[in-house]
């Protein structure tokens, strides 16, 4: 039966499926406990797997320490565009922000064109205590959510208050 799909296709598919199953079961291993007893009964057998490397990918580096209320890894903003389709806890500034009555953006660089940015959409607003725009500028947050690509820059898209924590001693939104 011919595939649907032309050969030139496939094959990247392919390889990055065995890449995903390959790393996959590497991890299983690694995080196997190891036997009370080695494999015939007796001492305990030294493990075959490599240790873990620092990061995840060459060239992505490690998560932060984890998010004690979500379990996911802390990153800065600056790291954020290492991260796309990851869910993490972005922490950092909001030096600048804007409400455009369609959506508010709450920068961590003042070069919001380049940089990551947290975006809440009008249809949201109504859940924030006060204006999204004056609550978090000028704070230390922690944004919660998965990371996306929009027009070659991080974003984390906020629908709910509980995806931002201002941590610097400002009242919060928990």
């Amino acid at each position: 039966m011919a595939s649907p799909l032309p050969r030139s296709l496939r094959w990247p598919a392919i390889r990055r499926a065995a890449l995903a199953l390959g790393a996959a079961a590497a991890l299983a291993a690694a995080c196997a406990p190891p036997p009370a007893n080695g494999p015939h009964g007796s001492a305990p057998a030294e493990s075959s797997v490599p240790a873990a490397p620092d990061s995840a990918s060459p060239g992505i580096p490690a998560p932060g320490p984890r998010s004690a209320e979500r379990g996911l890894p802390v990153i800065s903003w600056e790291a954020a565009g290492q991260f796309y389709g990851r869910k993490v806890v972005v922490e950092g500034e909001i030096v600048a922000a804007k409400n455009t009555g369609r959506a508010c953006f709450l920068n961590f660089h003042r070069n919001w064109k380049r940089y990551f940015t947290a975006v809440i959409f009008a249809r949201r607003f109504e859940r924030f205590p006060a204006p999204p725009e004056t609550l978090y500028l000028g704070h230390t947050v922690r944004v919660t959510g998965r990371v996306r690509d929009y027009r070659g820059k991080p974003e984390i898209v906020i629908d709910s208050p509980d995806q931002i924590r201002i941590l610097d001693g400002a009242a919060s939104t928990d």
